[in-house]
């Protein structure tokens, strides 16, 4: 380096950082959107919280209808009450028989009987492999199946299905099972 060089007096950089400008006519608007935003968005919490600590509705059970005659009801009602409760309770009857046979594609309902006492009194047919026939019976009573071959079926059987009288609902059932 020269002489000259060193003499020269050098630039000066400023170190020192640029402000932004404030400008006092800049939007006012923009501060007040701001605020705004805020504001929306407590609001919006406020209400989802609101809904979420309130209980919930009270859900209106209605009372279970009894199959005893009531005033308002008609004896004709209490009948068809009672009768399609006969048939809902066959049903069911059905369903456990067919999952009891080895092949219930083969069932065929021959008689369905209720009887005043409670019980209802099955007759079916089924048809084995080879193609031969045979007549079932089963009773169903308090809930419980009991299916022709199981323990005390023929003296259960002879006490309650035969020679009681009953009403026999086998187009009903089949009506509902086929459907």
């Amino acid at each position: 380096m020269s002489y000259t060089h060193l003499e020269k007096p050098h630039r000066e950089v400023s170190t020192a950082v640029a402000e932004p400008p404030t400008n006092a006519e800049a939007s006012p608007g923009s501060a007040w959107r701001g605020f705004l935003w805020i504001g929306l968005i407590v609001a919006t919490l406020v209400i989802v919280i609101g809904r979420l600590a309130a209980p919930a509705p009270p859900v209106q059970i209605p009372a279970p209808r009894s199959l005893t005659q009531t005033p308002s009801q008609p004896a004709a009602q209490t009948a068809r009450d009672e009768r399609l409760a006969e048939i809902k309770t066959a049903v069911l009857g059905i369903a456990q028989i067919r999952q009891a046979v080895a092949n219930a594609s083969t069932l065929s309902l021959s008689r369905v009987t209720v009887t005043p006492t409670g019980p209802i009194c099955y007759q079916f047919h089924l048809r084995n492999s080879r193609g031969v026939t045979y007549m079932r019976s089963a009773m169903m009573d308090r809930g419980m199946l009991r299916v022709s071959g199981s323990d005390a079926f023929t003296t259960l059987w002879n006490h309650s299905c035969v020679h009681q009288s009953g009403r026999e609902v086998t187009s009903d059932v089949n009506n509902v099972v086929h459907r």
